[in-house]
């Protein structure tokens, strides 16, 4: 007679793996058990990857909010300008 697996089983051979079994939709089967990704899974794990924001990036971001707001201030005063007439 074949042993059948239980929910438990199935979980603590995760943990065993290193993984959170609760990243996993776990169902058992008549003839065994699935296990696949809950939709966030893959989202974690990239942005376990993921490194910060650089000084080099911040910088250019910052280069790009100046800039930006130089433009608008710019067309600010043409719009004014274009209004008094």
């Amino acid at each position: 007679m074949e042993e059948v697996i239980t929910l438990e089983q199935v979980e603590q051979e995760l943990i065993q793996q290193g993984a959170d079994p609760n990243d996993f939709n776990i169902k058992i089967t008549e003839t065994g058990y699935s296990v696949t990704p809950k939709w966030f899974y893959e989202n974690k794990q990239i942005a376990k990857n993921e490194v910060g924001p650089t000084k080099e990036d911040v910088e250019t971001v910052a280069d790009t909010v100046v800039y930006l707001m130089g433009e608008v201030e710019r067309l600010s005063t043409e719009l004014e300008a274009l209004k008094n007439g």
